[in-house]
């Protein structure tokens, strides 16, 4: 077992430190036991545990956890810097060099972007993701009710509607006739009778009592238009609802 003489710098380049690293144990146990040395965080800001990288700081290549130093090609002298996948850039998936913003192949193995771009995002739609259901936004409450159809609804209001306007004009008949028969009634009534005018010899009493009779007469000639008049009118009115009310019937 020899060992390799590496300086470690974490990823913003702080705490760098000259470690002789044996060269036949897999980069992913080195990593873990300098991570624990070097004292640099374990979780994350969301409480998730960060996993970190070896990443060769000149070629900016990532040695795999797998690779032993030996294997990975790394020398005395070489800088390695741990880097957080957190934080870590796009690598190639057969070599693990890093890829920079612009390239579009891999600068170690020439395998190009979109093979390993590919990847990342299937693996990305593999994710699970949070389905909402949706079922109960969608349920709509039926009120209950007895009528199955909504043309036997209307048909019943429509037959209580109709026996409703048949009593109207029925009412309406009976009330003209009822009109019409007092106004007979008032027709015949006696009101009272008119004064005759008589002599009773002198001529102041005669002129008295004439003058008399005459006012009586003219208050009973009063009461005589008035009696036939609300007879005439109680007659034509209830005539008038006969009629009226007898042709709505009909249109029924």
């Amino acid at each position: 077992m020899a060992k390799v003489n590496v300086v470690i710098v974490d990823a913003t380049g702080n705490k760098e430190q000259k470690v002789g690293l044996p060269d036949d144990i897999k980069c992913g146990i080195i990593m873990v036991k300098l991570v624990e040395k070097i004292k640099l965080p374990s979780v994350g800001p969301d409480g998730n545990p960060i996993s970190y990288k070896f990443i060769h700081k000149v070629t900016g290549r990532q040695l795999l956890e797998s690779q032993t130093l030996a294997e990975a090609g790394i020398k005395d002298g070489d800088v390695l810097r741990l880097q957080p996948e957190i934080t870590a850039g796009a690598f190639c998936t057969k070599c693990g060099t890093e890829i920079k913003e612009n390239d579009t192949a891999c600068p170690n193995c020439g395998t190009e972007v979109k093979e390993f771009d590919a990847f990342y995002s299937d693996s990305d739609n593999r994710e699970e993701q949070p389905t909402l259901d949706v079922s109960q936004f969608t349920k709509v409450k039926r009120q209950a009710t007895n009528y199955s159809t909504v043309e036997q609804k209307a048909e019943e209001l429509s037959n209580k509607l109709s026996k409703g306007s048949t009593f109207f004009p029925i009412g309406g008949i009976i009330s003209g006739i009822l009109s019409v028969i007092f106004g007979i009634i008032m027709f015949g009534k006696n009101v009272g009778y008119y004064e005759v005018s008589s002599s009773y010899g002198g001529d102041a009493y005669t002129g008295i009592q004439n003058a008399a009779a005459q006012t009586a007469n003219n208050v009973m000639a009063l009461s005589e238009i008035t009696k036939n008049g609300f007879a005439f009118f109680l007659i034509a009115v209830g005539l008038i609802a006969i009629f009226y009310f007898a042709s709505k019937l009909n249109k029924k």
